[in-house]
């Protein structure tokens, strides 16, 4: 019996439209709309 594992990468979705995060150009940042997250060092 296989057993399902999660994906090795977690998908992070956007607070204000739900798109995609993804860390490009040295800094998070949503895909559709533009939309930056704060984090720790902010």
């Amino acid at each position: 019996m296989a057993v399902q594992q999660p994906p090795s990468e977690p998908v992070y979705s956007c607070p204000n439209c739900g798109g995609p995060i993804s860390f490009a150009h040295q800094a998070w940042q949503c895909e559709e709309c533009g939309h930056a997250p704060r984090h720790a060092a902010d």
